[in-house]
């Protein structure tokens, strides 16, 4: 959504009502100042009128945001942006010429944020720093074997942010940002095992916040998928439109993928080949897939199982991210799939490359 330009509001007076309040005061700003900020879905420019402006907003739960000054940026060319949080009551932001380098007095949301923070980005920073060293050398051998050399310190760096966070997570059991932290670091594919007792630790009033209760939903899915549980059942439809169940193909062989993917989904068409491989080596020994796209078109679908040689079971509502099965799966990422027996109990999950064919070597000896 485009900023919208409100510059017949004067400061402080911002036509907008609510507990969570933000003001700013910049000392070495003088005049008007156009300032962007984005909010979850909200994207809006207010003025500040030497260097103060204030906003307010009604919200269920803290939210991070991004605030702007759009003419100015440092040294380097990069924008003058602030992430703060806007939490209940007020946050108050100080500064003299820049936003990233003001100082935030907010409540426990903020304070939270800002220790979890110093620890994280510095790693953070060190993660990227080692990520562009690598880049710098062409694709090839030279670069494959300067990226061993960084292999060590790239684990230790990752297995300390990683143990940093749980240890924040497990100490901060009333903090929102824990909360948030928890839902960042499941991603895509919730682990239940892993990051079900975090949750269940956590002080009940976050579970009743949005998140809280967004992130209890995607728990209770994602234990329906954890190995050793049985499979939601659906049903979707074919290529001709006629109606395929899950629990009909599983009964078909000894063990079944249901791979989610889409014709437009260049990590999903690169992992295709590995799959193929996987089905005609295995299949004549009770290998089964079943595949469900998150595409919209008819026609590229199948063009895309067409080229990519995919002789097994397709199904798809041609509904794109809001296709039903993916819903009910809790997928937010392509390429996804999970490893199911006949009987309907999940194997495994997010098998990818030669996984498949090793797990299937196990499984169908």
């Amino acid at each position: 959504m485009k900023f919208l330009l409100l510059m017949l509001l004067p400061a402080f007076t911002f036509a907008q009502k609510g507990d969570y309040k933000v003001e700013v005061k910049m000392a070495g700003w003088k005049g008007k100042d156009s300032i962007a900020y984005a909010l979850d879905a909200q994207r809006d420019t207010i003025v500040a009128q030497d260097g103060k402006f204030s906003l307010r907003f009604n919200l269920e739960q803290p939210a991070l945001m991004y605030i702007r000054k759009l003419d100015y940026t440092h040294e380097n060319q990069t924008p003058d942006v602030l992430k703060v949080y806007a939490e209940k009551n007020t946050v108050y932001i100080t500064g003299t010429d820049s936003l990233k380098y003001a100082k935030i007095k907010g409540g426990p949301v903020n304070k939270a944020y800002e220790e979890r923070n110093k620890v994280i980005i510095p790693l953070n920073k060190h993660m990227m720093e080692m990520r562009l060293a690598i880049e710098k050398y062409p694709k090839g051998a030279a670069r494959d074997s300067f990226a061993k050399t960084l292999k060590d310190d790239f684990v230790a760096t990752n297995d300390s942010i990683a143990a940093y966070l749980q240890g924040f997570i497990k100490a901060h059991p009333h903090s929102f940002i824990a909360l948030q932290t928890i839902s960042d670091m499941a991603g895509a594919a919730v682990d239940y095992n892993k990051y079900n007792p975090f949750y269940q630790a956590m002080d009940e009033s976050l579970k009743k916040t949005p998140l809280g209760k967004t992130f209890g939903a995607r728990l209770a899915i994602a234990k329906n998928l954890a190995p050793g549980a049985k499979a939601p059942a659906f049903t979707s439809k074919d290529m001709k439109g006629d109606s395929l169940a899950l629990y009909t193909v599983l009964k078909q062989g000894k063990v079944t993928l249901v791979d989610f993917w889409a014709s437009w989904c260049g990590p999903c068409r690169a992992e295709n080949p590995n799959v193929v491989k996987a089905y005609n080596a295995y299949h004549e020994k009770g290998f089964n897939i079943l595949s469900v796209s998150l595409d919209s078109k008819q026609d590229k679908w199948e063009a895309a199982i067409a080229k990519d040689g995919m002789p097994w079971y397709h199904v798809s509502s041609l509904k794109g991210w809001e296709e039903p099965v993916a819903l009910l799966y809790d997928i937010h990422a392509v390429p996804d799939n999970l490893l199911i027996d006949n009987n309907g109990k999940v194997i495994a999950r997010g098998l990818r490359g030669t996984e498949l064919a090793e797990k299937l070597g196990e499984l169908l000896k």
